[in-house]
């Protein structure tokens, strides 16, 4: 794989020679002169030159444990932001310039689970704050990775490229409920030496979840069924969509226009159709005595610098890119399903005998959250055909449409695919990462 290389949207930040980020020169001369914390009489809150510190009610009962001039991160998926992202991120542009917004979840497909591409979150939190508070901010859009420990280090590896700390300081690391659900926040406070803060307030939606049928932990969550649970706009009607009383309690004002406006378009109604098909799906399995776990098998197919890769033909994902696979049926071996569900979904036909001489392995992707129909386990299989012509492919049963893809066109499109698929490609072929991206908030506003 190719080194990761920075890339900057209109940033105050400055690429220094060797390619990594560095922090304005006088942000990094205030740092280096050696400035001790503001003294002990200093207002929590008063504006400093430095980075951020997070001074959220979890921490005001015991503001002394965290120093003045710490650098603060707030991680969130934001899907969507609420009025407690809105009171963290306002305590951060209080301190000053230099708070880090991890926009988690980045660079993934429309879906129930993620309905807002990064911009549109940044633009979302931009729209909630004043342009003093936006000119504070900056945000970082980092996607999931296929285990805790690569996305701690992903993390790790891009805020230090960042420069946001020394060694002698304890940055503030702010999480909210649905990543702290889905990562071990304490393993990451510990090798950022960070001072962890989970925000976790009461909602009006999580509050009313167990009368709205609302299983799901987060008030990201519980916003998003109470969104797509809402009475569609007909076609062709021209009255405005009306958000739901949940969403108008925890979603500041600013956003409830843009809310509104999303909710009339194609896109809105296509996620709202894959999250009723989500729902029918937990609805039937409800009745098993314990939560059923999936098996499934998937077949990465490389021919002469090519990928065979499939258009999905119904929800979820419904026209997304993936690789050609299905469930385990009862009475075969990962191995042959793997074979049959490639054959079904291209029309690809292997010689049997000769396999064994074009299989190079298998690898499991079993994250808990990577598939929205429910816990499911995958085996990924790796066939390479070698450099020889390109065999006749076809879409069929699952797939609409079957295709052999250059790899070196795939880099950079992982908002293209279902789940984690991207993933799998990463892990069997050798594909340049897209350049991680650091922007200021105001350029969003």
């Amino acid at each position: 794989m190719t080194p990761h290389r920075s890339v900057i949207l209109e940033s105050p930040v400055v690429l220094s020679p060797a390619g990594d980020f560095s922090i304005p020169a006088a942000n990094a001369a205030g740092r280096s002169s050696g400035s001790g914390p503001a003294s002990e009489s200093e207002s929590p809150l008063a504006p400093t030159s430095e980075n951020t510190v997070v001074n959220t009610p979890a921490i005001a009962a015991n503001p002394s444990a965290i120093a003045v001039n710490t650098p603060a991160i707030y991680i969130g998926r934001f899907q969507p932001p609420t009025q407690a992202d809105f009171a963290v991120l306002r305590r951060m542009a209080a301190r000053g310039a230099g708070g880090i917004v991890v926009l988690a979840g980045s660079h993934q497909a429309p879906s129930p689970r993620q309905p807002f591409d990064w911009p549109m979150v940044a633009a979302l939190l931009a729209q909630g704050l004043s342009a003093e508070e936006r000119a504070c901010l900056s945000v970082l859009p980092l996607r999931d990775e296929d285990t805790d420990s690569l996305w701690r280090a992903a993390l790790q590896r891009t805020l230090a490229d960042l420069d946001l700390w020394h060694d002698d300081t304890r940055p503030v690391l702010v999480t909210s409920a649905e990543i702290a659900t889905l990562h071990d926040i304490g393993k990451l406070a510990v090798a950022l030496h960070a001072e962890h803060v989970p925000v976790a307030p009461d909602s009006a939606a999580t509050r009313g979840a167990s009368n709205a049928g609302i299983v799901e932990a987060t008030i990201e969550a519980a916003l998003r069924d109470v969104l797509f649970d809402a009475d569609p706009v007909p076609r062709g009607c021209t009255a405005p969509a009306t958000l739901p009383d949940a969403v108008v309690a925890d979603v500041p004002a600013p956003l409830h226009l843009p809310l509104t406006h999303w909710m009339q378009t194609p896109a809105f109604a296509a996620i709202a159709d894959e999250w009723r098909v989500l729902r029918g799906y937990r609805e039937a399995w409800s009745v098993a005595p314990y939560p059923p776990i999936f098996v499934t098998v998937d077949t990465v197919v490389h021919c002469a610098g090519h990928v065979l890769l499939v258009e999905r033909g119904q929800h979820p994902g419904k026209g997304l890119y993936a690789v050609p696979g299905g469930f385990l049926e009862p009475s075969e071996t990962v191995f042959d399903a793997a074979v049959r569900e490639l054959c079904e979904e291209t029309g690809l036909t292997l010689d049997m005998a000769a396999v064994d001489a074009i299989y190079r392995g298998v690898a499991v992707f079993d994250r808990p959250d990577r598939s929205q129909r429910g816990r499911t386990v995958t085996h990924a299989h790796y066939f390479d055909l070698g450099d020889g012509p390109l065999p006749q492919v076809e879409g069929a049963d699952d797939a609409m449409a079957a295709h052999w893809t250059p790899i070196a066109d795939l880099a950079g499109h992982a908002d293209r695919f279902l789940d984690d698929h991207y993933l799998i490609l990463e892990h069997f072929l050798a594909m340049p990462r897209p350049a991680p991206v650091w922007a200021p908030l105001a350029v969003f506003g």
